[in-house]
């Protein structure tokens, strides 16, 4: 337990202890104020490829423009700007020395690539790039003797007050030059510009649509080239049993009709039982996924009965139309929720038009629009218990299924966890500036001893009272109340108000699906000019990868590239290389676009297309970049990920980021799902998006690239949007601000799970670096409009992010950020939240404006990173105790107090069960992990099997194995380390127990 307490807990407490101070128990009425700690100053990565050159001009030049800006400030205050003054002429001499080594190796690449006998343009591109960098050079240089020698005139005494007034404005005017020609030059990564009314993890709102109530309303929707079928009498046609878009045939989906027997009783039965309603609109995963995934909206459950019927040659349709069910069973139908009112905000949610029909002043039952299956079987006279002949189209809707709910344990009745105690605890050693809203020293020991000291109590009670050591049992539970019928149904279980001419093939407008859209510049986007574009269905992209990839543009680049990965460059001689952008599907070119400078900016739009709308989603990146886009619409559910690890191995740069992304998503729906048992409210996943990347780092002269290589993976997660539903505002609020608190631990974590060899997290996030920060001694602010004036000139942080912070608080939202930036290995920046508190809406920052996070490795490489993940599901389950934590003070502490008590009740389960974790590497002596001096882990290690106690990821339906690894010296001070892992190793999986 100690092992897995330090490797993902320890480090993540910090951060979740200062938001739940924050946002729960007012801290600036406590303690004293901390001391500002000086800003450092960024450093180019210690040994990164391009360091001594390029990086170094670079820092040179953004040193000058610092120097710039300083001085400007200082005339326009109307101070003396001598310190100001040397201080640029200082930098002058230091940009001259990084240009003069710059231009040295220049030279001696011509020479190389002259011996490497490379083509002749792509040496005209190297000299090409020569002189345009000696003309910059030289303007930059004449424009810095211009600034000084104005700067000069401008020290001399006394000049007359109309003279000074003339050479201050040419100064200011020189600088201004400089300055604006710099930023022409910028770096196309260095921040992406915070939208505070477009927050990207937020919860969707209701959206309230009435059903359609005609015949003709349906048909419209239903239009389509092939003509439609006008009765329910007629007879099947061949398309009635053809594979589609969304109707996948597959292996998998003929194997489980056989096994069913072909029989269309059987084949109804199993799907209503085993296939969880999940309350969306719209076709988003075929058949196929469905099955997979063993959950899904009403078209996804249709689609997987109709392709067993036809796999058991049984002709099947869909049916749309408005259902009118009794509120109780709707109440049942989703799940057990707690009354019409939230039975609707879930539907709406969910882009289900509905309506309640009133009786008195209650909602007696519900209409909405629903789809279903009519199936050609045998009815008269078996009614489908044998089939032989078909004779008549039946009804059926295994989509439709009510629940048996199961109380909770009513552990946390009997034992409440006591929040009020550890708050005292945490603010009597903290200290806090109740003016400036600052705190800082917050321990991360107390709140691990309190959660162990509930854990313990709680195990204590499960075994006195018989509780079963399961979610369920503790939280309460539902299960599926079977279908026992011997024969199929005459009719469907609710009322039928109006139903469309049924179809063999839904249309596209009833499928979602996204569409990439790519550019090559600002204004080609604008003109709304793609020079590539692709667009797929949900369906039929399944849990297949969707990315982009950058291919050499001919066999001269290519062999420019190969050249310097067999030479051993230190980097990748980005210049003198053009790459074509090219959409992959599951490594497939599906389309692409024209050739573009290696390093150059790309945009792209991701659009989502759902029923009745399209959002886009947009990404500033790199040519060069490995991309992978991670989209969701109902959720990931395990056994997909499973699937998917089972059937694509991930040894390459594009498979792992996109079984990154997977995990992701389903580890945020795990988490988003206990979180709203907790609470007693009801959650769905949205349409939602994500870049998964290995992006290109590039040096740049001047804003042209001029080396780069790879040594980072990062995800950008700009739409996370989530459905939730309660009686309780405050309860729908919480959860809101929970879900997006552990989407961003998941986004450092989720790397770390899979990547990681070494005993220490390298992936990072906004509320990890939060951490950090404290850990640290860094104080951190929570920042309004009422103290953002105070609060913004104490920050030691880049000035995008204080524009961020000023256009955040401007808009009536609040900033949690420490007081300066921190580094991480070779990252420099900060981590930040921005949330409207009213919503529970959010953007988890970090430094570049990403919300996501990053993962760095310590060695550069020339391709993208690859390497073979372990298949660790849910490694991150227990973070959930600490992030439930978070608002779990002030007004909402009682509201919160549930959801505590259960997810630390839970641990006090998964710990007894002696769950597996992944893990590796070496600790240095002292405590202090040291991933990149460490040995590595063995590449065959010994497996050691376990068959006498339960395993963590049984929880969920997903079998594994043990392995340990020993990791000795023989790196200096570098202790035996012996991890526990679960994954593909040597025999055949053990089982989860019965």
């Amino acid at each position: 337990m100690y092992s897995f307490w330090k490797r993902y807990l320890r480090p993540l407490t910090p951060a979740v202890l200062l938001v739940f101070t924050w946002y729960g128990s007012e801290p600036w009425n406590y303690a004293q104020a901390a001391q500002i700690s000086s800003v450092p100053k960024p450093q180019a990565a210690p040994g990164a490829p391009g360091a001594a050159s390029g990086e170094g001009l670079e820092i040179a030049v953004d040193d000058v423009d610092r120097a710039l800006g300083e001085l400007s400030r200082q005339i326009s205050r109307g101070e003396a700007p001598a310190s100001s003054l040397n201080r640029l002429a200082e930098l002058h001499r230091q940009l001259d020395a990084a240009a003069t080594r710059a231009r040295e190796e220049l030279r001696t690449q011509a020479t190389k690539l002259a011996a490497a006998g490379l083509p002749d343009e792509v040496l005209g591109r190297h000299r090409q790039a020569a002189t345009s960098y000696d003309l910059q050079v030289r303007k930059l240089r004449q424009d810095l003797e211009r600034v000084e020698a104005l700067g000069r005139a401008l020290r001399r005494a006394p000049l007359p007050e109309s003279k000074r007034r003339s050479e201050t404005t040419q100064l200011q005017r020189a600088i201004g030059k400089i300055q604006t020609r710099l930023r022409e030059q910028a770096a196309p990564r260095s921040h992406t510009p915070l939208d505070p009314k477009a927050l990207p993890h937020r919860a969707v709102k209701t959206r309230e649509r009435k059903p359609r109530l005609k015949k003709e309303q349906f048909n419209e929707l239903l239009r389509r080239r092939a003509p439609v079928l006008k009765t329910t009498k007629a007879l099947p046609t061949a398309d009635d049993l053809a594979p589609n878009e969304d109707v996948q045939i597959t292996p998998a989906i003929t194997a489980l009709a056989v096994s069913l027997g072909k029989d269309p009783l059987r084949i109804y039965r199993w799907v209503h039982d085993n296939v969880e309603f999940i309350p969306s609109y719209g076709s988003t995963q075929g058949s196929q996924m469905t099955l997979k995934a063993k959950q899904g909206n009403a078209f996804d459950i249709a689609t997987l009965l109709i392709a067993l019927l036809r796999a058991a040659n049984v002709p099947a349709r869909y049916a749309l139309g408005t259902v009118q069910v009794p509120t109780a069973k709707v109440l049942s139908w989703l799940g057990g929720v707690e009354s019409a009112q939230v039975a609707q905000q879930l539907l709406g949610q969910g882009g289900i038009p509905n309506v309640g029909l009133l009786q008195g002043s209650e909602i007696t039952s519900i209409r909405l629009e629903h789809v279903w299956v009519q199936a050609w079987v045998d009815y008269v006279p078996s009614r489908g218990a044998r089939n032989q002949q078909g004779d008549t189209w039946v009804p059926l809707d295994a989509s439709f299924k009510l629940h048996q709910l199961s109380p909770s344990a009513g552990l946390f009745t009997a034992q409440p966890f006591d929040l009020g105690g550890l708050r005292t605890q945490l603010l009597a050693q903290a200290q806090v500036d109740p003016s400036l809203a600052r705190i800082s020293n917050i321990s991360e020991d107390q709140i691990l001893n309190a959660m162990n000291n509930y854990a313990e109590s709680a195990g204590t009670y499960f075994k006195a009272h018989g509780v079963e050591p399961s979610r369920d049992a503790l939280l309460g539970g539902r299960t599926i109340v079977l279908e026992t019928a011997s024969v199929l149904p005459a009719s469907l279980p609710y009322g039928v108000v109006a139903m469309g001419d049924p179809v063999s093939t839904l249309p596209d407008r009833l499928r979602l699906g996204v569409t990439l859209n790519g550019f090559s510049s600002v204004l080609d986007r604008a003109l709304g000019s793609p020079s590539y574009t692709y667009s797929i269905s949900l369906p039929a992209l399944n849990s297949k990868r969707l990315g982009i990839t950058f291919e050499p543009a001919s066999p001269a680049d290519a062999q420019v590239l190969q050249n310097a990965i067999d030479s051993g460059a230190g980097s990748l001689p980005v210049y003198l290389v053009n790459v074509r952008p090219a959409v992959t599907l599951d490594g497939a070119t599906v389309a692409s676009g024209p050739s573009v400078g290696m390093g150059s900016s790309q945009f792209i739009d991701v659009l989502l297309k759902d029923v009745d709308e399209t959002a886009t989603v947009s990404y500033q990146q790199v040519a060069g970049d490995e991309i992978v886009f991670g989209l969701t619409a109902n959720g990931v559910a395990p056994d997909v990920v499973q699937a998917r690890f089972n059937d694509v191995p991930p040894n390459t740069a594009a498979e792992n980021l996109h079984q990154a992304a997977l995990h992701y998503w389903m580890e945020s729906d795990f988490f988003d799902q206990l979180t709203a048992q907790g609470l007693g409210v009801h959650a769905l996943r949205r349409f939602s998006v994500g870049l998964f990347a290995s992006p290109l780092t590039v040096s740049y002269f001047f804003g042209a690239p001029r080396s780069g290589f790879y040594a980072s993976r990062i995800m950008d997660v700009k739409r996370s949007f989530v459905g939730v539903a309660g009686q309780d505002p405050a309860r729908v609020l919480s959860f809101v601000k929970q879900s997006g608190m552990a989407g961003s631990f998941l986004e450092g974590l989720v790397f770390d799970q899979l990547f990681s060899q070494d005993a220490v997290s390298r992936g990072f996030s906004a509320m990890e670096l939060i951490g950090d920060a404290n850990r640290r001694g860094v104080p951190i602010y929570f920042i309004t409009a009422a103290n953002s004036a105070a609060v913004l000139p104490l920050l030691g942080v880049s000035a995008v992010v204080k524009s961020d912070i000023e256009n955040a608080v401007g808009t009536g939202k609040t900033v949690l950020i420490p007081e300066r930036e921190i580094n991480r290995g070779s990252w420099h920046g900060v981590g930040y939240i921005v949330q409207d508190e009213e919503t529970g809406a959010g953007a988890y920052l970090i430094s570049g404006g990403i919300n996501g996070g990053s993962w760095l490795d310590c060695h550069p490489e020339l391709r993208p990173l690859v390497e073979f993940l372990l298949f660790v599901l849910l490694a991150a389950i227990l973070i959930l105790i600490i992030l439930a934590i978070i608002e779990s003070l002030g007004t909402l502490g009682p509201v919160l107090e549930p959801a505590l008590a259960a997810i630390v009740a839970l641990m006090a389960i998964l710990l007894g069960t002696s769950p597996a974790y992944a893990a590796g590497g070496g600790f240095r002596k002292g405590g202090q992990a040291d991933p990149c001096n460490c040995p590595p882990l063995p590449p065959t290690p010994p497996c050691d099997y376990h068959t006498d106690h339960d395993h963590f990821p049984c929880i969920l339906p997903v079998t594994h194995w043990h392995y340990f690894t020993v990791n000795q010296g023989p790196a200096p001070e570098c202790n035996i380390n012996v991890n526990r892992y679960f994954g593909a190793c040597g025999p055949p999986p053990v089982p989860c127990p019965p």
